[in-house]
C-alpha cells in the first residue's frame, strides 16, 4: 500500500504540470482559481483510488475468509473422515478378534473332543492287547485247534475205514459185473428176437391203419371241399341278400322323399283351404248369427 500511494503521489507530481502547462492561457489570468481547482481534483482523484483501495483490501479480506473458511470446511471433513476410518479400523479389528476367538474355542472344542476319541480309543487298545480280549482269543484258539485235531482223526480213521472197504466192494463189483453182463447178453438176444417179432406184426397193423386212414382223410377233404363250395355260395347269397335289402331300403327311402315333396304343397293347398273356409265361416257368422255348420263340415274340421 506505501508503494503503491507514492506511486500515486509521484503521479499527482507528475500531472500537476501538465494540467497546468494544459490549462495555461494565451493570456494573463490569474493562478489562484487555477491552483484551487488542481487540489480539488486532486483530492477526489486520492478520495477514488482510497475507496478502491479500501474495496480491493475489503475484496481480499473477504477472499482471505473465504479461503480460510474452506480450510476450515476442508480439515474439519478430513478430520471427519479420519474419524470414520478409525472407527472402522476398529471396528474391523475387533470383528477379526472375535472370528479369531471363536476358531480359537472351536479349536479347542476340536482338541478336547479328539483327545477324548484318543483316550478311548487308547483304552480299547488295551483292553484287545493286554486285557481280557488275549486270553479269550486265546482259548478260543485251543479250542478250534482242539476241535480240529478230532475232526482230522475222525477223518483218518474214516478214509482207511473207507479204503478197506472199497477194496471188499470193488471185488464183489466185479464178480457181479460179470454175472450181469452174461445174463443182460441173454436177455438182449431175447428181447431182440421178440422185438423183430413185433416189429413185423406192427408194420402190418401200420399198413392197415394207413390205408383206413387214406380212406378217411379221401373223405374227409370231400367233405371239406363241399363244406368250402357250400359256405362260399352261401356267403355269395348273403352278400345278394344284403344288397337287395339295403337297394329295397334305398328304393323306401326314395319312395318317402318324393312321396314327402309331393305332401308339401298338397298340404300348403289345404291350409290355404282352411284358411279360406275360416273366413268365410266367419263372415257367414257375421250375415248369421244363428247359421250352426253341418255335421259334414264338423267331421271335416
Amino acid at each position: 500500500e506505501k508503494i503503491i500511494n507514492q506511486s500515486h503521489q509521484m503521479q499527482s507530481k507528475s500531472h500537476t504540470p501538465q494540467i497546468n502547462r494544459l490549462t495555461k492561457p494565451t493570456r494573463k489570468i490569474p493562478t489562484k482559481p487555477v491552483e484551487l481547482k488542481g487540489m480539488k481534483e486532486r483530492t477526489v482523484l486520492i478520495a477514488e483510488r482510497r475507496q478502491a483501495r479500501e474495496e480491493r483490501k475489503k475484496r481480499k479480506e473477504e477472499e482471505r475468509m473465504a479461503e480460510l473458511k474452506a480450510e476450515e470446511k476442508k480439515r474439519i471433513l478430513e478430520e471427519k473422515k479420519a474419524k470414520e476410518t478409525e472407527f472402522k479400523r476398529k471396528k474391523e479389528e475387533r470383528r477379526l478378534a472375535e472370528e479369531k476367538e471363536l476358531k480359537r474355542q472351536v479349536r479347542v472344542k476340536q482338541l478336547e473332543a479328539m483327545m477324548k476319541r484318543a483316550e478311548e480309543h487308547y483304552k480299547h487298545y488295551l483292553m484287545q492287547k493286554k486285557g481280557m480280549s488275549p486270553w479269550l482269543r486265546f482259548v478260543s484258539d485251543m479250542k478250534e485247534a482242539w476241535h480240529l485235531s478230532v475232526e482230522r482223526h475222525r477223518i483218518c480213521v474214516l478214509r482207511n475205514v473207507w479204503i478197506v472197504w472199497c477194496g471188499i466192494v470193488q471185488k464183489r463189483e466185479m464178480m457181479r459185473n460179470v454175472k450181469v453182463d452174461i445174463f443182460n447178453r441173454k436177455m438182449r438176444l431175447q428181447h431182440s428176437l421178440k422185438t423183430w417179432k413185433q416189429y413185423v406184426h406192427h408194420q402190418h397193423m401200420l399198413l392197415e391203419y394207413a390205408l383206413e386212414m387214406r380212406t378217411v382223410l379221401l373223405v374227409r377233404r370231400m367233405f371239406h371241399g363241399w363244406e368250402r363250395v357250400t359256405k362260399e355260395e352261401r356267403i355269395v347269397m348273403w352278400e345278394n341278400e344284403r344288397k337287395a335289402r339295403k337297394q329295397h331300403e334305398r328304393y323306401l327311402v326314395h319312395s318317402v322323399f318324393k312321396a314327402w315333396q309331393k305332401y308339401i304343397p298338397l298340404s300348403h293347398e289345404e291350409q290355404k283351404k282352411e284358411v279360406r273356409r275360416a273366413e268365410l265361416r266367419r263372415k257367414v257368422s257375421q250375415w248369421l248369427p244363428d247359421y250352426k255348420p253341418s255335421s259334414t263340415e264338423n267331421l271335416s274340421n
